[in-house]
């Protein structure tokens, strides 16, 4: 069973452009590399948390050692199996190395809750229970 299709008026169907000088375009591409980001989740989280960030968060949580493991459980090569594989592999590869921060943003919340609520029961639920329950809260809406 595939993921439910979104309700109308929520699809991605609004495109806007700008024009950068190739020194601004290669400081944008730096930070987006360096948040590991894919270019239009990271374009699309920056512009919105800047027009009005408390409605567009962008929240910064350090894992515990544990929730790691429990992060890394997921094979790197189910990336290709499905969206909540692809989901978490992602996810392991943006952890900061030292740190063990993660940088979630609204897009990132809305998948773990959905995943974690909005599907038939299974292991994967309980994994994002595990993993972000102690930051993002019981319900993993990270309005704690």
């Amino acid at each position: 069973m595939g993921r439910p299709k979104n309700p109308k008026g929520i699809s991605k169907g609004v495109l806007i452009g700008t024009r950068f000088s190739p020194k601004e375009s290669d400081d944008l591409h730096e930070a987006i590399k360096a948040s590991r980001k894919d270019k239009s989740q990271w374009i699309r989280a920056t512009l919105l948390n800047a027009a009005n960030p408390q409605k567009y968060r962008i929240m910064k949580v350090k894992l515990t050692i544990g929730e790691l493991e429990e992060l890394k459980k997921q094979a790197p090569s189910s990336a290709s199996d499905g969206g909540y594989q692809n989901f978490l592999v992602k996810l392991q590869y943006r952890v900061d190395d030292e740190s063990g921060e993660l940088e979630l943003d609204d897009e990132d919340m809305s998948k773990i809750h959905r995943y974690a609520f909005e599907y038939k029961n299974g292991g994967w639920q309980t994994r994002l229970k595990k993993i972000f329950s102690r930051t993002l809260g019981d319900d993993l809406s990270g309005l704690q």
